[in-house]
């Protein structure tokens, strides 16, 4: 649904236009409250504090009347009504038992008065316990549904509070409009939004359409239409660019067109007889030459097996550790398991197909003691316990199996490494020898272009047989060094 940028763009500029009139919104509603509870509080400091200290007098003197205080203190607040703001409906007076906080009279019903006692009052009431006459309950509350003063007010035995009452109906009235007033600009807000998006949808979206359909007009092969670029913004020069671009590939594939009719030329002409096959030995391509030799048409039903099956000697391929180079494993393993590599059903050069094979000569040269088994078993069981332990794919034990049977791993170790002009003569010599061997196979074959390391490997510990004899030689017992004779 929201695919489409007009859509998209419709989406941005409602969530815009909706969060900014919710923040409006909040920030005059909180500040006509807290306008309102100032103006209020502000108000009531005025009557009862600072200046009208005579006021607050008359208040304490009405309270010590012995006759009717607290209607000598109602009559008082009825005469300052004006000045306290109340209006009879939203602000009322109340005077209250200073002890009790218990209703006595009023300018309005004592169903007015909240059904619990606010902190204000309580604090009033505190005040009188204390025969304090200073603590006043004036303290703002912008989320309770009421504004409220209450005013200890004590003379001689009788102490009441003055308890002035605003119900906040005129704040949420107001209120009320602003909410409406908003929602009115909210709605008109979101028309105008809709009307912007669908413009800059179409300022935008409509080059961005004539782009994509050049796209597929070059995708189609048409080369030759060329975009108008109407601006020098983002969108013109992603249109020139592309115009360059179509350009450019139509060169390109005019000059690998003729380069491939060249090249077809060749091949139909050419007296040596090509056939190209996939993996499943179907034909791909064949040239004419190829049909006089072979005396047969070749066509799409034509297959390797019914051309070559039986006139083929040999087929070059991958050797496993070819494969193994490229990381291929799965296609490794399901191509040639150990037991192949191990028996030799497996493609290779002469000396690294069978391992066993191979295995079986060095046992058998080892048994003659022609050879050392220094040197061959120390080199191969480097190679295995470095393979073993940081396999590059597949398993540790895997690519060990893998890495041992495959190459001339076992041909080096047992018929090269053991050569008597070129190898240690000491056993300790011997085997660190084949370590050297084993970690510079593992060495190339790992990080090396070359896909084996064995030959290398050999010539490299070659060049160190002298300084491994050197440091490996046994010491000779009884024997004492002659000294050198002066010049």
């Amino acid at each position: 649904m929201f695919r489409s940028l007009h859509m998209k763009l419709t989406l941005i500029l409602l969530l815009l236009i909706t969060s900014l009139m919710a923040v409006v919104g909040a920030f005059l509603t909180v500040s006509v409250s807290s306008f309102y509870i100032n103006a209020f509080y502000q108000q009531m400091s005025d009557v009862f504090g600072g200046e009208n200290n005579n006021f607050v007098f008359d208040l304490r003197g009405a309270a010590a009347d012995p006759e009717d205080p607290a209607g000598r203190v109602a009559e008082i607040l009825e005469a300052k009504a004006g000045s306290l703001g109340v209006d009879y409906r939203t602000r009322n007076y109340f005077v209250l038992d200073g002890e009790t906080g218990a209703y006595i009279s009023s300018s309005a019903d004592e169903a007015a008065l909240p059904r619990q006692q606010s902190a204000n009052l309580l604090s009033a009431r505190n005040a009188v316990l204390r025969r304090d006459e200073t603590s006043v309950g004036d303290e703002s509350d912008i989320t309770a549904d009421f504004m409220d003063v209450a005013v200890p007010v004590m003379g001689g035995e009788n102490a009441f509070i003055v308890y002035i009452l605003d119900n906040k109906d005129t704040v949420s009235g107001l209120n009320s409009q602003l909410f409406l007033i908003i929602m009115q600009a909210l709605v008109i807000g979101l028309l105008i939004s809709v009307l912007l998006s669908f413009l800059l949808s179409k300022t935008m979206v409509g080059p961005i359409e004539k782009l994509t359909a050049g796209a597929e007009r070059v995708a189609a092969g048409d080369f030759g239409s060329e975009l108008l670029v109407e601006s020098a913004d983002e969108i013109g020069i992603l249109t020139g660019t592309f115009n360059e671009m179509a350009d450019i590939l139509q060169s390109t594939l005019a000059a690998v067109e003729n380069e491939r009719n060249k090249l077809d030329t060749l091949f139909l002409h050419m007296t040596d007889g090509v056939v190209a096959f996939s993996r499943e030995g179907e034909v791909i391509h064949s040239n004419p030459a190829a049909a006089r030799m072979l005396r047969r048409p070749l066509g799409p039903e034509a297959s390797y097996e019914a051309l070559f099956g039986g006139v083929a000697d040999a087929v070059t391929t991958a050797t496993p550790l070819a494969i193994m180079k490229s990381g291929d494993m799965a296609g490794l393993t399901s191509t040639y398991s150990i037991r192949d590599m191990f028996l030799g059903n497996i493609p290779g050069s002469m000396g690294e197909i069978s391992a066993l094979m191979v295995l079986i000569g060095g046992v058998y040269l080892i048994a003659r003691k022609v050879i050392n088994w220094h040197t061959p078993v120390s080199y191969i069981a480097t190679v295995a316990v470095l393979t073993f332990l940081f396999p590059k794919y597949g398993s540790g034990v895997e690519w060990m199996l893998y890495s041992i049977f495959g190459g001339g791993l076992m041909l080096g170790a047992f018929f090269m490494a053991t050569d008597y002009a070129t190898s240690p003569v000491t056993k300790k010599g011997q085997v660190i020898f084949g370590i050297g061997c084993g970690l510079f196979t593992v060495f190339i074959r790992y990080f090396g272009s070359y896909n084996e390391g064995v030959c290398y490997s050999i010539m490299v510990m070659n060049l160190c047989v002298a300084l491994i004899d050197k440091y490996t030689k046994p010491t000779r017992f009884g024997v004492v060094k002659s000294d050198k004779k002066e010049g």
